[in-house]
């Protein structure tokens, strides 16, 4: 059976939940900024991270964080290039090394 029209029935559940959902984002659209209104119009403020209780302690400055690539591009450069081509997945040979550590690296 081949219908084209819809049955009133549901027209009207198709129209109340058109409704319903309207009804419920125009709601969310009012809601929200009236809440935002209150909350500044009664002064509250986000709670401040808490300082820490105890100073850093004046011993050795920590280390300057290496990035990991970095290692690995050392770590390459002490390869021979016919390494790095095998590694690269590349026979030829008109890649440059530094070419050839950045393609290597970049798979890792």
């Amino acid at each position: 059976m081949n219908r084209t029209t819809l049955h009133p029935i549901e027209v009207l559940a198709l129209a109340t939940m058109t409704l319903v959902r309207a009804v419920l984002t125009l709601a969310r659209m009012v809601l929200v900024p009236l809440a935002a209104l209150v909350l500044v119009l009664v002064g509250w403020r986000p709670a401040s991270p808490q300082p820490p209780t105890t100073p850093p302690s004046p011993a050795a400055p920590p280390a300057p964080a290496e990035h990991p690539l970095a290692r690995l591009a050392e770590q390459l450069e002490a390869l021979p290039a016919a390494t790095l081509r095998n590694l690269a997945g590349t026979p030829s040979k008109r890649y440059r090394k530094a070419e050839l550590i950045a393609m290597v690296a970049s798979c890792g």
